[in-house]
């Protein structure tokens, strides 16, 4: 499984024409950083019962997934606008049935009103073209 993950992340990296390939592959699968220390600021804000369910926009390369296990959280979705990206998080999470990711077409959540305790996006609303737009459909 790890071999084919790294070759997943080499080929979307190489796509991308990134440089810097060890140590770009090493952030996008990081689970020890920069994910951490965001959970360790929220997560105690949370009441228990958001845990249920947390919804991640803009899941990259699936580290936040395991992150979000390693806090507590029941079930864990998790959307990307970057297919090949869905792909690698598929794999790294594929062992676990409580995890799910998607592709999010940037307009429509593929999930029904109210199924999440959480959302969670980090980095993501920048890239958006209409950030009221985005909000309006993640709080839904």
């Amino acid at each position: 499984k790890e071999a084919r993950l790294r070759e997943m992340v080499v080929a979307h990296l190489t796509n991308r024409r990134q440089w810097n390939l060890e140590k770009n592959m090493k952030e996008l699968l990081d689970t020890e950083g920069g994910f951490v220390e965001r959970f360790l600021f929220f997560v105690p804000l949370l009441d228990e019962a958001a845990k249920d369910s947390m919804l991640i926009s803009g899941c990259s390369a699936g580290s936040e997934f395991i992150v979000a296990k390693r806090f507590g959280f029941s079930r864990v979705a998790g959307v990307e606008i970057d297919r090949s990206l869905v792909d690698i998080c598929r794999v790294r999470i594929e062992d676990d049935t409580s995890c799910e990711v998607a592709y999010y077409d940037r307009k429509k959540l593929p999930y029904a009103d109210g199924q999440f305790g959480t959302v969670y996006s980090g980095h993501v609303i920048e890239h958006t073209p209409n950030p009221f737009e985005y909000f309006k459909e993640h709080f839904r």
